[in-house]
């Protein structure tokens, strides 16, 4: 059998069980970020999305569809990392809902007070 295949079936065991509230934070994190993202493209356009795959998946499946499928992708994603890299799980699981914590509100502030961080404006403070 193959070594991440079997490091795969190994972390799996009991996994759930044992992550059970740290994936619960995780994904209601991912979810509130989603439906702010959602809010957020709906004010404003999806054209100021800082993250350039939501941008893209907004700009070809729109505002709604656009970060549900991504909020899928991260929590899929983020799930799978955790399982492989079972040690790190904690971290990773709260880590990530941090910093989806942070964009869900970033998104609802940034659109309440039209300030906004664009990619030209994170690229103008590096003189490009």
């Amino acid at each position: 059998m193959h070594p991440v295949t079997e490091r795969f079936r190994r972390n799996y065991q009991d996994f759930w069980n044992t992550f059970r509230w740290f994936i619960l934070i995780f994904v209601i994190a991912q979810l509130c970020d989603a439906l702010s993202t959602c809010y957020f493209m709906g004010k404003i356009g999806w054209e100021y999305e800082f993250h350039p795959l939501i941008r893209h998946a907004a700009r070809i499946c729109g505002t709604i569809w656009g970060p549900m499928l991504s909020f899928a992708f991260k929590v899929v994603s983020g799930v799978a990392v955790a399982i492989y890299l079972r040690k790190y799980a904690r971290v990773i699981f709260l880590a990530t809902a941090t910093t989806a914590a942070f964009a869900a509100f970033y998104n609802v502030w940034s659109t309440q007070t039209n300030s906004f961080i664009t990619l030209n404006g994170v690229l103008a403070l590096f003189g490009y």
